[in-house]
């Protein structure tokens, strides 16, 4: 099997609700939306608002490695569970071919996509705050969670990897390396030597890993069956993380490209601050009109040459002049 498959300023952007609500399979009205976040280098962060993913494309970190022209989805997603003291609560839920059509997500809250996508959690026994954001200019995610209630929560994260073309899809094979390398801030994994390492730095709560590496089989994707496409996958994951986060705290994950060293807290505190600031330049408009402003600086896109590009839609196109001019 091929290593990496081969396929036949940023911002948050609401995309379309899903066409999952089409499927005569789905419950009748049910219609979740998908999301977005732009790096500026062509990258982004795709998912349904419950994070279960719908799409091949769907991921928390799909990049454009070094060397090619092609978007990665190296990072599919985190399962995350909360723990209290008076329960748990999974939440990201993955569709296998006979599940239900429509996950159990009665503890998502309020979504708000401006000027960073965060959702309320009310989950058995707390409240938490789910915020994603990618900093402008990297390839890299930063995940937060912010525990907005009074009782302390631990989570436990379990990372998805496909390390893949984007646009393909790719299976349970021997030439993945399961090996995590350690670290201070985190860990790092290669799975394949045709791609660069992944690295997980964690920031603001203490943390632990625990590796146990397995393959999810049989991940389906409806709205690829809906078109008429393969869609189903397996995807690998090299372990998981058990957090503790303390009553009104907060903890930052970050994951990125083989990226130097960085404290994900202050990342997060940079990042969110240059994207306040670009919010505030829309504050006086309509509405509307503030979203709009907001989410065209997710189509500029900075080449490896230093050429600033304008991306003709996600999270299939790139640069595509006869596209972007048509929109």
């Amino acid at each position: 099997m091929s290593v990496a498959p081969t396929a036949s300023s940023p911002s948050r952007i609401p995309i379309r609700p899903s066409a999952v609500a089409d499927d005569p399979r789905t419950e009748p009205g049910a219609v979740e939306a998908e999301w977005l976040e732009a790096d500026g280098r062509g990258g982004y962060a795709c998912l349904t608002t419950s994070w279960t993913p719908r799409r091949r494309y769907h991921g928390l970190l799909v990049a454009v490695p070094d060397g090619t022209v092609k978007r990665h989805l190296f990072l599919a997603g985190l399962l995350d569970r909360v723990i209290t003291p008076v329960g748990e609560t999974t939440l990201t839920r993955l569709r296998r071919e006979g599940d239900p059509p429509v996950p159990d997500a009665s503890w998502l809250g309020d979504v708000d996509d401006v000027p960073w996508h965060r959702a309320r959690l009310d989950v058995e026994g707390a409240r938490l705050v789910r915020e994603v954001l990618m900093p402008a200019g990297r390839r890299a995610v930063l995940v937060r969670y912010r525990v907005a209630s009074e009782a302390p929560v631990e989570l436990v994260l379990e990372p998805l990897l496909a390390c893949r073309e984007a646009d393909a899809l790719t299976r349970e094979n021997l030439e993945l390396d399961p090996r995590v390398e350690r670290r201070t801030d985190g860990i790092a994994c290669r799975p394949y030597t045709s791609l660069p390492a992944l690295c997980f730095r964690l920031g603001g709560g203490t943390w632990s890993f625990e590796a146990d590496p397995l393959w999810y089989r049989g991940i389906e994707y409806q709205e690829e069956l809906l078109r008429g496409y393969d869609g189903h996958e397996d995807q690998f994951t090299p372990g998981w993380f058990a957090l503790r986060v303390p009553r009104g705290g907060s903890i930052v994950v970050g994951v990125d490209i083989g990226h130097d060293a960085y404290d994900p807290v202050a990342a997060w505190d940079e990042a969110t601050t240059a994207r306040r600031k670009s919010a505030r330049r829309a504050m006086g408009s309509p509405q509307l009109r503030r979203h709009l402003e907001v989410a065209a600086d997710a189509y500029l896109a900075t080449t490896p040459g230093g050429r600033t590009g304008v991306v003709a839609g996600y999270p299939w196109f790139q640069e595509w002049g006869r596209d972007t001019c048509i929109s």
